[in-house]
């Protein structure tokens, strides 16, 4: 595989893949419009690189998920374009660092690479965003190396 890492930035606020609901009609995905807005937002990115040829073989992603901050982050008054003191940069809550990276490795499926299955190592995080600044997912996909993974710092 001849290409170069792959990073893009995507205007989207990130959510937790969540999972489909069944009822007695049927089973439906309420995540869908959302599903299908990031996959517009990725053909979007993708028409930057004109011809580009879907990955395929064994991939390495790192994603970070920058989640806009809840107004009690910033001060009051006149200081209200500023941090508080108490404000954090992790982001510790709502949804599993996994299923965040699902919702996106789903969705670039088809328009990046060809499954998502072929994501052999990874990385992802999720942080609060800049003060100001409003969610998005930070995306890089590079050909896997072929190297034995370990785990960083480990003796195995």
């Amino acid at each position: 595989m001849d290409h170069a890492p792959l990073i893009i930035k995507i205007p989207f606020e990130p959510v937790p893949t969540a999972r489909a609901r069944v009822t007695r009609w049927g089973t439906y995905d309420e995540q869908e419009p959302l599903k299908i807005t990031l996959k517009m937002l990725l053909h979007i990115q993708m028409n930057k690189y004109p011809g580009w040829i879907l990955l395929d073989g064994p991939l390495v992603a790192e994603l970070i998920f920058n989640i806009k901050r809840p107004k009690k982050h910033y001060r009051a008054g006149k200081f209200s374009h500023l941090l508080n003191n108490k404000a954090m940069k992790a982001y510790p809550s709502k949804g599993d660092f996994d299923n965040y990276a699902k919702f996106v490795c789903d969705a670039m499926s088809g328009i990046v690479y060809v499954d998502d299955k072929q994501i052999v190592d990874g990385r992802s995080g999720k942080q609060y965003a800049d003060a100001g600044k409003e969610g998005s997912v930070e995306i890089q996909i590079l050909p896997w190396d072929g190297k034995r993974m370990k785990l960083s710092g480990s003796i195995l």
